[in-house]
């Protein structure tokens, strides 16, 4: 077995959040935690990159109403990923991945700390993270310092990502154009005064 070419650190929980909601039937408990999952990660020049996951249930019925909130810090290790995918690492695919990683130990998390609750273990879904689920951003003007010395991109790899990320300009708004007025309406306008 190898190491896998993202590394990450270990993941803080800054906000768990978990209260039962009295009265409700164990058939309600035995069911996944309907939940609102955000993703978000910021990759930096420094190339020590940063991941946030959300999540929430906040909807009445269910046996607890929940809000987890954890980050971390990971690395990518771009001999890593030339060795194991003949390839650059796409940061798409980086960010995926990473969430999918803190969803899961907040998925373990969550079931830790209801062991002993009333309702016993809450359950999240398995969820299919995709690249559209997760909100990926780079340190201010650096993007292309990141993707090559972060992801290995080379110049026609950056060519690619910035037609992507770059935005079109808005279209300057038309001027309106001055009516013309016939001498006949200035003065029948005139003459209404």
């Amino acid at each position: 077995m190898k190491l896998s070419p993202l590394q990450l650190e270990s993941p803080e929980y800054p906000v768990i959040s978990v209260r039962s909601v009295p009265g409700l039937a164990q058939s309600q408990a035995e069911l996944a935690l309907p939940v609102k999952v955000s993703a978000s990660v910021l990759f930096d020049s420094d190339l020590t990159h940063f991941a946030y996951l959300t999540i929430l249930q906040e909807e009445d019925g269910h046996p607890y109403k929940v809000d987890i909130q954890v980050y971390a810090a990971f690395r990518i290790d771009i001999e890593g990923c030339r060795n194991a995918y003949k390839s650059a690492f796409n940061p798409q695919v980086v960010g995926v991945n990473v969430a999918r990683v803190l969803y899961s130990g907040a998925r373990e998390m969550l079931s830790l700390m209801t062991s002993r609750a009333p309702y016993g273990t809450a359950t999240l879904p398995s969820l299919m993270i995709e690249p559209s689920d997760v909100e990926l951003s780079f340190e201010t003007g650096k993007m292309e310092e990141i993707l090559e010395q972060g992801f290995g991109f080379d110049p026609d790899q950056l060519h690619q990502i910035r037609a992507l990320f770059e935005e079109e300009p808005e279209p300057a708004p038309k001027a309106k154009k001055p009516r013309k007025v016939s001498a006949k309406a200035r003065e029948s306008k005139t003459n209404k005064k």
